[in-house]
């Protein structure tokens, strides 16, 4: 094995190093929580094993935002979600538009699963909602140590009768990708189906970039569910009407053009019982859900989980919803309806500033902003409109897969790669030996770059996966911090606004002679 030594000046003193921060991840539960005008409720936990990355601990850019707070109202951490927002603006607009309360009428439709991570100290779960101008306002808290209550925990699904992993080797969990693919509307007889376009829907996600390059850091997870009905509520191919399935799913404006008497036309599909698929995939590890809903219809949506049917196109559907709840992408095409409020937010590939897109450093300096949606200009990024079914809204390039399918653009691609980093990191491990004279630092994965730090200055330079000697640190005062950095590398992202990077941390101190 290879070993990089770079020399400092030899301290005076033996020293102590003890782990600080947060550490890189931490075991989670899923939540079942529910938003209602004014408020987001907890109504219970699901059982299953998750794991939270934890190397961001402040983050403000999505609609929806939790905070864990110790007893002294101190924030240990916080994270921002979009799917809540989805929900209200997308249940707000089109009630709005037929006048015809669907959140009233279908209550479950603000059922959403909330992972959230177990942090020492941690005591309580704050929930705040975003404002049309931009302030996180308070809409409940949760005392945490009900988590431990055996009444609070949600009972097992029952509807789930086997489970198989199909793609990885389902191990190292804490730090993979871990897709769960279940099925909604099949009867025991018509499983086979369902695993054979979970098969093909697992090959289409490991092979398209950028997932691709994580291929290694990805296990795909089969769950099979049994429902009483064969079908999709209000898929109106044969019948228009409810079905009693596993979770749900249905074409929402479906139920209001039934009472309505409106003819909306929408691929909107979406489960009703967001719990219950929780508690379906908490058989297994996992981070992100597909459901693969049984029907012919086309549709798709991605929320708190991707859904894709059975149209002719469910692998590209499949791929395509999985860069929206993954990836927090945004529609490319126009021809739905558009839907956005200051509350949620554009996604990150959609802009309303053409002159100055947030990928501008994808953009060539001869490409004209806005850009024409021309040939000439087919194979370049600029900033084409229309998008996000908004014609004053811009995306990065004239063809994409969250457009009309295809590859992803490079800035998709970026985005995509950099939010795959909120579930996996550089290395599985980062490990210091202070012994002696001679300190030690090794950090278990491929090779990246790897940098040690004492307050702030650069001690020590190596590469993951090789170990790494350097002269114990001087301390300039009565204590000190030595950070570990691995900067993340891909040849899809050029700037990851530090999504990719991870960092370890030790606080120094004299040790006792």
């Amino acid at each position: 094995m290879l070993l990089l030594a770079l020399a400092c000046a030899r301290p005076p003193d033996p020293l102590v190093a003890m782990p600080s921060g947060l550490p890189d991840r931490v075991p989670g539960r899923v939540l079942a929580a529910q938003l209602s005008p004014g408020s987001v409720a907890v109504h219970g936990v699901t059982e299953g094993e998750i794991w939270v990355d934890l190397d961001d601990p402040e983050d403000d850019r999505y609609g929806f935002q939790y905070a864990i707070e110790d007893g002294d109202g101190n924030t240990l951490y916080e994270r921002s979600l979009v799917g809540p927002m989805v929900v209200q603006s997308f249940l707000e607009y089109w009630s709005e538009d037929s006048g015809f309360d669907i959140l009233g009428a279908l209550p479950n439709l603000g059922r959403f699963p909330l992972p959230i991570p177990l942090i020492e100290g941690g005591e309580i779960l704050r929930l705040r909602v975003r404002s049309e101008d931009g302030v996180y306002l308070d809409q409940g808290s949760f005392a945490l140590s009900l988590l431990d209550d055996p009444a609070f925990e949600l009972p097992p699904s029952d509807a789930v009768v086997g489970f198989q992993l199909i793609r990885g080797t389902g191990t190292r969990s804490e730090n993979q990708l871990d897709l769960v693919i279940v099925g909604d509307g099949f009867l025991a007889e018509e499983l086979p189906g369902f695993a054979a376009a979970a098969s093909d829907i697992a090959e289409a996600f490991v092979t398209q970039q950028p997932w691709a390059s994580y291929r290694d850091q990805i296990n795909v997870w089969r769950v099979d569910a049994v429902s009483a009905n064969s079908g999709v509520a209000y898929d109106c191919l044969e019948r228009c009407g409810p079905l009693d399935t596993a979770f749900d799913s249905i074409y929402a404006l479906e139920v209001v053009n039934a009472f309505m008497g409106t003819t909306y036309d929408t691929r909107a599909i979406f489960q009703s019982d967001q719990w219950a698929v929780a508690q379906a995939a908490a058989v297994v590890p996992w981070d992100a859900v597909l459901v693969v809903a049984n029907t012919e219809r086309f549709g798709g949506m991605a929320i708190h989980y991707a859904t894709t049917t059975l149209f002719p196109d469910y692998t590209e559907i499949s791929t395509h919803e999985l860069g929206h709840s993954i990836g927090f992408l945004g529609d490319e095409y126009t021809g739905d309806f558009c839907v956005r409020s200051d509350a949620l937010g554009l996604p990150d590939n959609i802009t309303d500033d053409a002159g100055n897109p947030p990928w501008s450093h994808w953009v060539d300096d001869d490409v004209p902003l806005p850009t024409p949606d021309e040939d000439g200009w087919a194979d370049r990024v600029g900033a084409f409109g229309p998008a996000y079914n908004c014609d004053e809204l811009y995306r990065p390039r004239q063809h994409c897969h969250m457009n009309d399918y295809g590859d992803f653009c490079e800035v998709c691609s970026e985005l995509v790669t950099r939010r795959l980093h909120r579930f996996v990191d550089p290395a599985d491990e980062i490990q210091l030996f202070p012994e002696g004279e001679g300190w030690q630092v090794l950090a278990v994965g491929d090779p990246q770059p790897l940098v040690v730090r004492v307050d702030g200055a650069v001690i020590a330079e190596g590469t993951v996966g090789t170990m790494l000697d350097f002269d114990r640190p001087a301390l300039e005062g009565e204590s000190g911090e030595l950070t570990v950095e691995i900067q993340g590398e891909s040849r899809f992202v050029r700037d990851d606004r530090g999504d990719m990077k991870q960092i370890g941390r030790w606080t120094l101190t004299p040790a006792d002679e």
